[in-house]
């Protein structure tokens, strides 16, 4: 599923990659839960992080979706909402720093827009 959305990101079908992720979000999260000989979930670390890794690109393709599609305020906030639930030592270094570079170029282009919006602003009511 992981290629298949980055395929169709590569494509420029930024909808449908928002979509093919959040529908297999659920599936996932159901799939990622091992039991053990007795039945039991398996609470390993190993488990745990190849259950991290594999459910860390869905947010992230979403995110950068929703800012190809210049939707950066949707963006932002599914960032926030990721960091919010997810402890930093849960994310490895490589993920952290690509939720983190995608972040801060959201951040930043914002605080341009909001720039942009006063000077237009001003402008307007001194004219």
């Amino acid at each position: 599923m992981e290629m298949k959305a980055e395929a169709l990101l590569t494509l420029r079908r930024y909808e449908e990659v928002i979509e093919l992720c959040q529908e297999t979000a659920d599936l996932a999260a159901r799939n990622s839960v091992s039991i053990n000989a007795n039945g039991e979930p398996n609470i390993s670390s190993v488990s745990e992080k190849a259950e991290c890794s594999a459910t860390l690109w869905r947010p992230y393709l979403i995110c950068k979706s929703y800012f190809l599609l210049g939707k950066l305020e949707e963006s932002l906030d599914l960032l926030k909402r990721h960091e919010l639930a997810t402890p930093a030592e849960e994310s490895d270094g490589g993920t952290r720093k690509c939720f983190s570079s995608l972040s801060t170029s959201i951040r930043k282009l914002l605080s341009f827009k909001v720039y942009i919006c006063l000077l237009i602003f001003r402008r307007l009511n001194f004219s």
